[in-house]
């Protein structure tokens, strides 16, 4: 299974698909492309599967509502000017995030993204978790890398979304930065040991 629901967010140059054989299920939406309140997606796949899909789905589900269908119907047939305008949207904002953080926070390790919607941004230190709940007292709400694994494995990395307008993207790094000393200097002995380790 493919996940395109932001495989159209191109911002670099468009993307083709990663696979073209008949035997792969694709999984789109408006949600990411266009706005998050549409909840519209759909799948593509061996007819034969859809079928069976369609059978199985539960009789109380009673679909989409006829509103948001005919909003998607329209948004569909304006797409390539809709894409276009997202891409110049993430541009500013990817390119914006990029710099502040290598500014502000040059220890940590930014990766070279051509499209979506956020950073996977790698820490100096396995803390996102503290970093996060530091954050979010001074209101910067995001997602530590922990919530995207087991055991903490991506404590190390912090997920940052470059939807947000450029002044909340410059106040949220400049939050990050101010409470990032505080959240290393009291992660627990275990967690320095493991820092020590790999710096």
């Amino acid at each position: 299974m493919i996940d395109e629901t932001t495989g159209e967010l191109a911002i670099d140059a468009a993307v083709g698909p990663a696979f073209t054989t008949a035997d792969v299920v694709r999984v789109g939406s408006l949600g990411k492309t266009v706005w998050g309140g549409l909840r519209v997606g759909w799948i593509r796949a061996d007819e034969d599967l859809v079928h069976r899909l369609v059978a199985a789905r539960p009789s109380r589900d009673l679909g989409t509502p006829e509103f948001e269908q005919a909003v998607a119907a329209r948004l569909i047939e304006r797409m390539p000017e809709i894409l276009r305008q997202r891409s110049a949207l993430l541009r500013q904002g990817r390119d914006t995030l990029t710099a502040a953080l290598s500014s502000q926070l040059p220890a940590w390790r930014i990766p070279e993204v051509a499209g979506g919607v956020a950073l996977w941004v790698e820490l100096d230190a396995p803390l996102s978790s503290g970093l996060v709940l530091a954050a979010r007292g001074h209101g910067v709400y995001l997602s530590a890398g922990s919530r995207f694994g087991v055991d903490s494995v991506h404590d190390r990395h912090l997920r940052i979304p470059f939807t947000a307008p450029a002044v909340e993207l410059h106040r949220a790094v400049t939050v990050l930065a101010r409470v990032w000393p505080t959240v290393r200097s009291a992660a627990p002995e275990s967690a320095r040991d493991l820092l020590e380790a790999v710096v």
